[in-house]
């Protein structure tokens, strides 16, 4: 009885229970009162333990004594505050505490280098101090004056690339930053004489040797870049290897992004570039020359660079077409081996899932939008719808394009081009819908295009003054220019 009498008065329960370990959690949210956003590293100090607030303005403890606690908030160029809370058991919101700005307040807009819309949450800092930008990419920062003429700054963002500015202490100007995404273009160059590799970034900027040519290399290059932005491979005759009757072989080498360390996968008489599924690099080769019943002649090949894992997916005398489309191979077996049975097959880039979708000799894959195929044989055109189980009889098409699709990382849009006014259209496909949206219109736009990220896309230009790659953003802005390259093949859509 005297147990639950005291345990309905907060002190005696607090006397009584402190020392048998019972204790609470709380939490407090401490803001910039000028801009009511949240303050990063303000020290928080509560029953002895001190907390350092998170992006969130977030500080959290754990096992505090149950009572009355005092709270210290205290950051540098702003006013302390200390109050008494009380804490009890379970957990506690001890709600918002606002901190007054003491010291200089500097003032900044921070956009997207390409689209020029407001970034949301990033940080510019100096020293100890630091803000985050609104809605609107406004910031203010509050620092302490000391007794140099400037002030640096560092200005960062998640998926943007680090900028940095120095200001008049005490500078009353607003200070506008423009943040390029942090991805990188690839791309292949003989500026130098050889065909290398390089990366940079967006703006051109950072420009980085990943792979110097060889001088062996023909202007006969294929270059793509896994979805994961990781790997890149690169179909070129770079090694200078010959077959025994003399025929210059194609290499197949996948480049580390981050390293820019060579594995030099595959050599044959032709390579050619099918596409990516999550770590698997798909590609057929031709490994002799053209023979009237040859069936280990030409093949499609897996390989997981993640696992170093090499799976012959098909071999045949001759392929006549092959598709990557959502983690399976589509591809057609030529009749041209008497032996052979040819047919329109599907098969997963792990090997599984086979299936036989038309037992025919199919001489034509059009990929003709992102969910149909186009296939001519020599008793007509057949249509085939992904996902289905056989091809039914069709019309012709109406011309003979097939599209290359890009699927973005997490496979809810694609890539890709058409010509349209005139002029080379980038549009994107969204999967879900089956709607499409053009991103971009410009002469000369063509293959190859991949993802940078989930808003931002890079894309080939080749005219006659001009091959470079450019990057638009899909929420808006004019495309700009990367910098100039050499030709070079992407994803083969059907051949």
């Amino acid at each position: 009885l005297i147990i639950v009498i005291l345990a309905g008065w907060p002190p005696s329960r607090n006397l009584a229970l402190n020392p048998v370990g019972f204790r609470g959690n709380t939490s407090v949210t401490v803001l910039d009162q000028t801009t009511g956003l949240p303050l990063k590293d303000a020290s928080t100090l509560l029953n002895g333990q001190k907390v350092l607030t998170d992006n969130n303005g977030i500080a959290a403890f754990k096992h505090i004594k149950l009572g009355n606690q005092k709270l210290i908030v205290q950051k540098v160029a702003f006013a302390p505050i200390t109050k008494n809370e009380s804490i009890g058991l379970g957990g506690n919101n001890l709600g918002k505490i606002s901190l007054k700005a003491v010291g200089t307040q500097y003032k900044f807009t921070v956009t997207d280098y390409l689209s020029g819309k407001p970034i949301v949450k990033a940080e510019v800092s100096s020293g100890q101090a630091s803000a985050f930008s609104d809605k609107n990419g406004k910031v203010v920062l509050t620092a302490l004056s000391d007794n140099s003429a400037s002030l640096p700054v560092t200005i960062s963002a998640s998926n943007y690339r680090n900028a940095s500015s120095n200001l008049a202490v005490g500078s009353k100007a607003t200070t506008a930053i423009q943040l390029v995404p942090s991805g990188k273009d690839i791309y292949v160059s003989n500026s130098s004489g050889h065909y290398n590799v390089y990366k940079s970034d967006i703006d051109g900027q950072n420009k980085q040797l990943l792979l110097a040519g060889t001088g062996n290399e023909t202007a006969n290059i294929g270059l793509i870049i896994s979805p994961d932005n990781k790997e890149s491979a690169l179909v070129s005759s770079r090694d200078n290897i010959r077959d025994a009757d003399g025929f210059l072989l194609s290499a197949l080498t996948l480049i580390n992004l981050g390293t820019g360390t060579p594995i030099t996968i595959d050599h044959a008489e032709q390579i050619q570039l099918v596409g990516w599924s999550d770590t698997r690099i798909v590609y057929s080769e031709t490994v002799a020359g053209t023979s009237a019943a040859n069936p280990q002649r030409e093949r499609i090949i897996s390989y997981d660079y993640a696992k170093n894992a090499r799976t012959t997916l098909a071999t045949a005398n001759q392929f006549n077409g092959a598709i990557a489309v959502n983690g399976n191979i589509y591809y057609a077996v030529s009749g041209t081996d008497p032996s052979a049975q040819p047919a329109f097959y599907k098969t997963g880039a792990d090997n599984t899932g086979r299936q036989t979708i038309l037992q025919k000799n199919i001489w034509t894959i059009l990929r003709t939008n992102y969910n149909t195929f186009a296939l001519q044989t020599s008793e007509g055109w057949y249509s085939y719808t992904l996902g289905a189980k056989q091809a039914t009889q069709s019309n012709q098409p109406s011309n003979y394009t097939s599209f290359n699709f890009v699927d973005d990382q997490a496979g809810d849009k694609s890539l890709w081009t058409d010509f349209r006014a005139g002029k080379g259209t980038l549009l994107i496909h969204d999967i879900k819908t089956s709607q499409d949206t053009t991103a971009a219109s410009q002469g000369g736009l063509t293959d190859p295009t991949r993802w940078l990220n989930a808003n931002v896309v890079i894309y080939r230009i080749s005219t006659q003054q001009e091959t470079a790659d450019y990057s638009v953003n899909l929420q808006g802005g004019t495309p700009k220019k990367i910098t100039d390259v050499s030709p070079s093949f992407g994803i083969n859509s059907g051949y």
